[in-house]
């Protein structure tokens, strides 16, 4: 029994001791409801008016590029159209030209090879032929002066 008597004791004197903390909690609690919190703004305002000189010098600055863009591409101006038709004509023209000169070219080496088959044809029937008829013919074509025949003989 004495065991007995000792945790009683031992339970009160906690209980005392837990009522003492809840009466102290309770007192702390009633300190801080009069305890009116507030915060300090002093350094958030300042930061705050920073950043907004800071958004203010950049839309000043986009502002200012935004009109110089503007106004380089106004002065800037586009071609004027008759200008744009002149270059498209001159390029076709260049084409049309590159074309015919390409197509002036390809009859020319056609002529010459046929040119140079015929004067192959005429060559060796001259060769059939006669000397004194081949002189004739060379005096006669002589006497035309645009043309210069070298003779074989």
């Amino acid at each position: 029994m004495t065991k007995i008597k000792e945790y009683m004791e031992l339970l009160t004197s906690e209980m005392e001791a837990f009522r003492d903390d809840v009466n102290r909690l309770e007192a702390i609690n009633e300190n801080i409801k009069d305890v009116k919190i507030s915060i300090d703004l002093k350094e958030i305002k300042t930061v705050l008016k920073e950043h907004s000189k800071q958004l203010e010098s950049q839309r000043e600055h986009q502002e200012r590029f935004y009109k110089r863009m503007e106004s380089i591409f106004q002065t800037a101006g586009a071609y004027h159209k008759w200008a744009v038709v002149i270059f498209i004509v001159v390029i076709l023209l260049s084409v049309a030209s590159l074309v015919y000169a390409y197509q002036t070219k390809v009859v020319s080496e056609k002529v010459m090879e046929t040119t140079s088959i015929e004067n192959m044809n005429k060559t060796i029937r001259m060769e059939k032929m006669p000397k004194d008829e081949i002189s004739t013919i060379y005096l006669e074509v002589q006497s035309l002066s645009h043309f210069q025949i070298v003779s074989n003989t």
